[in-house]
């Protein structure tokens, strides 16, 4: 199974700088409670495991889009 077939990964901070990621850059903070922190940009995500590694998450939450205004409960596309 290759990495971005999993729905986590345990990565070293510094390969992914080293890989021109930038952990200033982010769509969304998530905290499902107090101790846990994600930072999202858009369907993959990663939480702090400690000083030197992050947890890489693939985003698994349903998505609700707004359309026009309201918000459709269906899922997919862009809402724009």
């Amino acid at each position: 199974m290759s990495p971005l077939e999993k729905k986590v990964l345990v990565v070293e901070r510094q390969k992914l700088v080293e890989k021109g990621f930038h952990f200033e850059y982010f769509t969304e903070h998530f905290h499902p409670d107090k101790k846990e922190q994600y930072y999202y940009c858009y369907d993959y995500g990663y939480r702090s495991i400690d000083s030197e590694k992050v947890m890489a998450v693939k985003d698994t939450r349903k998505k609700h889009f707004v359309k026009d205004g309201k918000q459709d409960g269906k899922g997919g596309g862009s809402g724009l």
